[in-house]
């Protein structure tokens, strides 16, 4: 949980100045920081990673077109 909040706040910037979006991404990325995490402490680094990227390809694909 403290992962998931940490990964939140250091996105924040991210969130609130290279999209319109602001509030929705910031907890999209406290839910996915959390998401990792979990992922983190039960299958290991690389598919924590992979959860990573999969999630930021989800929502970064609506965004293209």
């Amino acid at each position: 949980l403290a992962s998931g909040v940490a990964f939140g706040a250091c996105h924040a910037m991210l969130a609130l100045t290279v999209t319109d979006i602001g509030g929705p991404i910031l907890a999209f990325t406290l839910a996915e920081g959390i998401a990792c995490g979990l992922v983190r402490m039960r299958y290991g680094v690389i598919p924590a990673v992979l959860t990573h990227g999969t999630a930021i390809f989800l929502i970064a694909t609506p965004m293209l077109g």
